[in-house]
């Protein structure tokens, strides 16, 4: 069960990650952002708030990418 969760979120830094890549994001700043899930991946007990801060900031930040692409378009 920990390996499809941890698959899941490979699967979604990936479609979060490759948007923001022209947003100066680094690998670093994401790692930092999911860090704090990493307990959760290996089956512990419920998702942390950090854990929640860390995919929230990383989902704005691609959101604000979108806007900026439409914008220019």
């Amino acid at each position: 069960m920990a390996s499809l969760k941890v698959a899941c979120v490979v699967l979604m830094m990936c479609m979060i990650v490759a948007p923001m890549a022209d947003a100066a994001t680094s690998c670093g700043q994401v790692s930092g952002a999911l860090a704090p899930c990493i307990a959760y991946l290996k089956g512990g007990p419920g998702t942390s708030a950090a854990c929640c801060g860390g995919v929230k900031r990383l989902n704005r930040a691609a959101a604000y990418l979108t806007v900026r692409q439409l914008a220019t378009a």
